[in-house]
């Protein structure tokens, strides 16, 4: 299991996803709509931080789905203002 915070949230414009890990691949970074519905988003990585573009999702709730290189999978919600 992966630990990762989201912050800030409440967001909109930015967020940043970050984890424990100082050196991490990522195999996926996925946001979905309380739907389900994948909503694709660009993202750079610096270190153990990811700066997420959301500024062209709507308002509401989603889920952010991260994936590692080695298989560790984590979920965390997020409010877009």
């Amino acid at each position: 299991h992966l630990e990762f915070k989201v912050y800030p949230n409440p967001a909109s414009g930015f967020v940043f996803v970050e984890t424990k890990f100082l050196n991490f691949s990522v195999r996926s970074l996925e946001v979905k709509s309380v739907l389900g519905n994948s909503v694709p988003i660009a993202y750079t990585q610096s270190g153990s931080v990811l700066k997420a573009d959301i500024s062209d999702l709507t308002p509401g709730v989603y889920f952010i789905h991260l994936e590692t290189a080695n298989g560790l999978t984590s979920v965390c919600r997020l409010v877009v203002n």
